[in-house]
């Protein structure tokens, strides 16, 4: 249960330690809009509804 945590606090820890902020931040960012495109996206079986 804790562990996923503590992986993340150790990526996190290395990420900060070892990578400038500015790579870190533009990563962020493509992986967000990623998300955000993915979420915004209609799903792949639904078919148009005609307006009226």
């Amino acid at each position: 249960m804790f562990t996923p945590n503590v992986v993340g606090l150790a990526a996190g820890a290395a990420l900060a330690e070892l990578v400038d902020h500015r790579p870190v931040l533009v990563a962020l960012g493509v992986a967000l809009l990623v998300t955000a495109a993915a979420l915004c996206a209609p799903p792949a079986g639904a078919e148009a509804v005609p307006h009226r």
